[in-house]
């Protein structure tokens, strides 16, 4: 009889991940780009739906794509429900300030007072996955990841040197593996997110023409009603594989790596430019004060000489009255 019980035990821990947890939270603020739902009556969630409501705006008329579905945004007092909700989660999932549940089309955040960053970011970062999730099917993580990063303004200069040292020794995501799914490692988790922002910036920037073909490729699909496949549109307008651009991805990062490490020496340089004269002319002064003194020159000549000299600047008048 033991044996059995164990099983079954083990069984019901096995399965805890797969049991989801739903919740119900009244609406405390609403728009066409979200609603909010929460627990706290107190709080005026306005001004996280005016901040949100201005980038979504500025972001479809960028896009040439205008939703009129709303994002359900569920703010989580309770740390220990939110850790429920993302039970059976990646590991990144469960150590993140919010997450978007695609299989339910919500997007969970903490409370402001347990995320210490820019609170405005984390939910436009979520609001971008909710998004892309409306857009696209098979749209891979890097995607999803780049276009967060990118448009949420959330990468910093710590990180910029973080993906230099790892992009210059050639450790820089494969994007090709982990297209749908995160690194287990918590430490590539930086190098990951860098990846996607730079693969997203090559797609953007380094080909403008194909970026705006690929938008309007996918506002076409969308006025109809269809979601875009992803890895074909991607195939159609840049001509290539998610796997061939993975390796043409690689190489740009390398030598992306090498440039910013070149600007980065040529700034520092620049930047140690007004101490080295400073210093170098406090050496040349101190140089200049240990030399010895040398003798000055003497004015008054000797009595023989001065003769001489007035013998030869004397007028011969004696000469001149013989003449």
């Amino acid at each position: 009889m033991r044996y059995p019980a164990i099983c079954i035990a083990l069984l019901v821990l096995l399965c805890l991940p797969l049991i989801a947890i739903k919740i119900d939270y009244p609406i405390r603020a609403s728009s066409d780009i979200a609603s909010v739902h929460a627990i706290d009556s107190r709080r005026d969630y306005t001004l996280i739906l005016d901040e949100l409501h201005s980038r979504a705006d500025a972001l479809q008329r960028e896009l040439g794509i205008y939703t009129t579905r709303s994002a359900q945004i569920y703010i989580i007092d309770d740390p220990d429900l939110y850790k429920g909700l993302s039970l059976g989660k990646n590991s990144i999932v469960e150590f993140s300030d919010a997450f978007y549940s695609s299989g339910e089309e919500r997007i969970y955040i903490r409370s402001r007072e347990q995320i210490s960053g820019s609170y405005h970011q984390v939910i436009y970062h979520e609001y971008m996955h909710w998004l892309l999730d409306q857009l696209f099917e098979s749209a891979p993580l890097w995607f999803h990841e780049g276009m967060a990063t990118y448009y949420s303004g959330q990468l910093g200069y710590d990180r910029y040197l973080s993906f230099i040292r790892a992009s210059f020794w050639g450790e820089s995501s494969d994007l090709f593996l982990l297209s749908f799914s995160y690194p287990e490692d918590q430490q590539d988790w930086d190098n990951y997110y860098l990846s996607s922002y730079f693969a997203l910036k090559w797609m953007r920037d380094k080909n403008p023409q194909s970026w705006k073909r690929f938008w309007d490729h996918t506002a076409g699909y969308w006025r109809r009603g269809y979601r875009t496949d992803f890895i074909s549109a991607f195939r159609v307008v840049y001509g290539q594989s998610l796997w061939s651009f993975n390796q043409t991805f690689r190489a740009y990062t390398r030598s992306l790596a090498t440039q910013y490490l070149v600007i980065g020496i040529n700034s520092l340089i620049l930047a140690m430019l007004p101490a080295i004269l400073i210093i170098a002319y406090r050496i040349r002064r101190k140089r200049r004060l240990a030399l010895p003194d040398l003798p000055i020159p003497e004015d008054d000549l000797p009595e023989e000489d001065e003769a001489e000299i007035e013998d030869t600047e004397k007028p011969d008048y004696e000469s001149r009255a013989d003449n």
